[in-house]
């Protein structure tokens, strides 16, 4: 990894008033590092096997206090779906401080399907009915399988589901699938649409046949009247759904219809989700385009227009799923400036459900913040370093200290915390860490591209070839004899 190749590829960002005026979204994420939100041991002392089997749904209780709703992949009293839906109580920083809320079965699913269970709610402001997104799947092609999205009624006073009826089906026929046609379990979007109209919307990546052979969209999304949506609820029953084909156009059945692709050429791992942020006017959209890493993209209408990928998560040894942004105020559903993303994360290359746990990442838009500026402090550990905003882990010592901005102003650019291996930590002015094989650790802050005066302090990095170590100096020389200096990361304001 040498910075001196990155530094050519970020250009000094416009002032923030000209970024929040070219388009509706963010253009100055903020990740904070990962953080354990339910243990492995955890999930075994609540009897949660196979939990989360999905993204989560959250309803807010008030007080801080969230029920999160998602399947466990076993447990469930059905032999032929073994699955069972399962809400828990807790905090954001802690989905499941009050334990186990429920643990029910989905009631009327047909006959058939191999796996059933729920996850995304929405509940009515008006009526108060919940709505939840169901995943329900049929077998083909030998251990493969074939997913569509129904609705539920979920009855949140005792946490059971009852089924309503199918939504979406994918572009290509279950006898023509050669393997999993997965299409998630998105949330239930509410989106104002050209005319008017408030409307629900489901965003998952739609399976199609091409040239004979079955290739998954970027993404797709299929939609209904809100009103007519919640009206059909109440008798216990569904409306026809409709799948954007492009153009403007709403004319294809959702059921097994055909779908525009609205973000073609980028392929996703796992299942989308898009969530509002009425704050950033726009769209975000959180999704794992690997089984290590995960993006958001925001849109201003939620169809088209979304901008560039911003890695948010990458940890080259694990495998990351299931990826749920959720908004810290009062309403889950609105993402506003500050959320927090739940992926299901195993400690392993592959999936295994005996070591699962539940990572979360805080994210803030700083987009028109006022910048303060906070330490930036170099640790070091056995000869190793770190430099961080952050609390350096047990053992580290303090060794030198800068500052940096909070957010963005003209003529800054943002530094991100890596890490190569198990103990090489280093600064990036690239967001994705400059290769897929390591690790993204959290957004550190933002610092001068050029001198502003002789007050603001130039910072290099460093790196000690052999031994697999950076480091930010002030100094160019980097303290010494054997040293590489990498690049200029920017200059520093000077501490307050």
């Amino acid at each position: 990894m040498t910075l001196g190749a990155v530094l050519t590829l970020h250009g000094a960002p416009a002032p923030v008033t000209a970024q929040r005026a070219a388009a509706a979204g963010c253009a100055a994420f903020v990740v904070g590092r990962p953080e354990v939100a339910v243990s492995d041991a955890t999930r075994d002392r609540l009897g949660l096997d196979g939990w989360p089997d999905g993204p989560f749904g959250v309803t807010a209780l008030g007080g801080g206090t969230y029920y999160f709703h998602i399947a466990a992949a076993f447990g469930g009293s059905v032999a032929s779906r073994p699955q069972r839906n399962v809400t828990v109580k807790g905090t954001l920083a802690d989905p499941v401080r009050d334990g186990v809320a429920f643990s029910t079965q989905l009631q009327g699913v047909p006959t058939g399907y191999i796996w059933a269970g729920g996850g995304a709610v929405y509940r009515d402001p008006g009526t108060g009915i919940v709505l939840q997104t169901l995943h329900l799947e049929r077998r083909v092609a030998g251990d493969q399988f074939y997913a569509e999205l129904h609705l539920g009624r979920l009855n949140p006073a005792t946490g059971v589901t009852t089924y309503l009826g199918k939504v979406v089906q994918p572009d290509i026929p279950i006898d023509r699938a050669t393997w999993n046609a997965d299409l998630g379990i998105p949330q239930l979007t509410v989106v104002e649409g050209g005319d008017g109209v408030a409307y629900l919307h489901l965003y998952f990546a739609d399976h199609r046949l091409a040239d004979g052979q079955q290739v998954p969209a970027g993404l797709s999304v299929a939609r209904a009247p809100l009103k007519d949506v919640i009206a059909a609820a109440q008798q216990g029953t569904v409306v026809p759904w409709h799948k954007y084909s492009g153009g403007g156009r709403w004319d294809e059945p959702a059921w097994g219809g055909s779908s525009a692709d609205i973000n073609p050429g980028r392929p996703m791992a796992w299942g989308p989700q898009v969530v509002r942020s009425k704050a950033m006017n726009a769209y975000v959209m959180a999704a794992g385009v690997s089984e290590r890493e995960i993006v958001l993209s925001t849109s201003g209408d939620g169809l088209g227009g979304w901008s560039e990928r911003f890695p948010v998560a990458r940890d080259p040894g694990y495998f990351n799923a299931y990826v749920t942004p959720v908004g810290n105020g009062p309403d889950p559903a609105d993402l506003g400036t500050d959320f927090s993303l739940y992926y299901l994360q195993w400690p392993s290359l592959q999936p295994n459900w005996d070591n699962a746990r539940v990572m979360r990442r805080k994210v803030t838009c700083a987009d028109g913040e006022t910048p303060v500026r906070k330490p930036f402090t170099r640790y070091v550990k056995d000869h190793r370093h770190l430099v961080t905003t952050g609390t350096p882990p047990a053992g580290y010592t303090r060794e030198g200290n800068w500052t940096l901005w909070s957010a963005p102003q003209p003529g800054t650019r943002a530094l991100y915390n890596c890490r190569a291996g198990a103990d090489d930590y280093f600064i990036s002015v690239d967001p994705g860490c400059e290769g897929e094989q390591t690790t993204i650790v959290q957004t550190e802050g933002w610092i001068h591209e050029t001198r502003p005066s002789s007050a603001y302090v130039p910072l290099y990095r460093c790196h000690i070839p052999g031994f697999g170590d950076h480091f930010v100096s002030a100094a160019s020389t980097c303290e010494g004899t054997g040293v590489t200096n990498e690049g200029l990361l920017g200059y520093a304001p000077p501490a307050a």
